[in-house]
């Protein structure tokens, strides 16, 4: 089959990964389409956490419609298929007994117990696989999956809306709303895409947000709070809502026991990290939401710990909704803890992007690495 068709099929494998995103996580989002005669003949992706993976859910399609494999049909999967046991059996094997003899593969898993294995398992049973088709495309979608395989920590983007003269606020304090409408119900999307949203308790105190996803469809991610003194009050929304377990705060030996031991009453995730600078070492909570599964983190923190986030090396993505206003004023600015000498030392940034998303503007862009954080 040409080049041209294995893109186009890979294309719609790649469509179905991403119907699993906000659902998978910790696994990556894959898609697998069966083809025979240049025709799909059968779907599927991985639908959540624990689930059958996408190639098992393309011959249990198949099978369901009274299909049977024949030596021509394709295989075209987003991700090296498993082959080992964690959740599910391996895909390899389910491919070899049902009898596909060709395969083809955008990417290969970066998860060591697979990298390599599954292709050398499907070759060795007689299958001819084919991988680097949309290879791009792929590790661009399954980005968080990939840095926490080669790295051991999450992936993290932060958002902020800022006025035409980069200010988050006004010198009062005021921020509702600088962002438009369009600009808000896509934080809520990324939101429910994300395993947790991240904040201070800076941000925590002065906004008592909920943190929750409200205006697209979705499962609220969990609601991690960096307090490093132990002050946010027992009664904010964070504490009194309706699914507290899903409320971790991040605090050091400096808080209160009796206040650790309510908000653990309460059902609240209470997790004491060593210190950096007097503040919670933020390298050693992102490697204790790692362990914990939260391997994607969505960052609404405000400018001292956003600043403090880009410092350690954490946040690997941005998005920046500028508004059509200006406000003035000498504070506010979205990294003031950053604080940069030279403009040598700024942060670089690649893959820039804008569009416009109602009356703002959004900037996007990945952070420029020039190695990896280990964990």
């Amino acid at each position: 089959m040409s080049k041209l068709n294995h893109m186009k099929f890979m294309r719609r494998a790649l469509e179905l990964a991403q119907k699993g995103i906000g659902y998978v996580s910790p696994n990556p989002m894959v898609g697998a389409v069966i083809v025979r005669n240049g025709n799909i003949i059968s779907e599927g992706w991985h639908t959540a956490y624990g689930k059958p993976h996408a190639e098992i859910e393309a011959l249990e399609n198949l099978k369901s419609s009274n299909e049977i494999i024949k030596n021509e049909d394709i295989m075209y999967v987003t991700l090296e298929p498993c082959n080992h046991y964690g959740k599910t059996p391996p895909c390899t094997e389910a491919i070899v007994n049902a009898g596909i003899k060709n395969v083809v593969i955008a990417m290969l898993d970066p998860n060591p117990l697979v990298s390599g294995k599954g292709v050398k398992r499907l070759e060795e049973s007689g299958v001819t696989v084919e991988f680097g088709t949309l290879e791009k495309e792929a590790e661009k979608l399954n980005r968080v999956f990939i840095k926490h395989m080669k790295t051991g920590m999450p992936y993290c983007a932060t958002k902020w809306a800022m006025t035409l003269d980069g200010k988050m606020a006004t010198d009062m304090g005021d921020s509702q709303w600088i962002s438009g409408e369009g600009s808000r119900t896509l934080v809520h999307k990324w939101r429910s895409e994300s395993d947790a949203v991240l904040i201070g308790s800076g941000t925590a105190i002065k906004d008592n947000p909920m943190l929750n996803v409200r205006m697209v469809e979705g499962e609220n991610p969990y609601r991690v709070v960096v307090d490093s003194q132990g002050k946010l009050p027992l009664n904010s929304k964070l504490v009194k809502c309706n699914d507290p377990e899903k409320t971790v705060i991040a605090t050091t030996a400096k808080a209160e026991f009796s206040w650790i031991k309510e908000l653990r009453t309460l059902g609240i995730e209470v997790v004491i990290l060593p210190e950096k600078e007097t503040h919670v070492d933020l390298v050693e909570l992102f490697k204790y939401l790692a362990k914990r599964g939260i391997v994607s983190i969505f960052s609404e923190c405000g400018p001292i710990m956003q600043g403090a986030l880009m410092r350690e090396g954490l946040i690997d993505h941005i998005a920046a909704f500028i508004s059509p206003q200006i406000v003035g004023g000498q504070v506010n600015s979205p990294f003031a803890s950053l604080n940069n000498s030279l403009m040598e030392d700024a942060v670089k940034l690649d893959s820039v992007r804008f569009e416009t998303v109602g009356d703002d503007i959004l900037v996007e862009a990945n952070v420029r690495r020039s190695t990896c954080l280990q964990g």
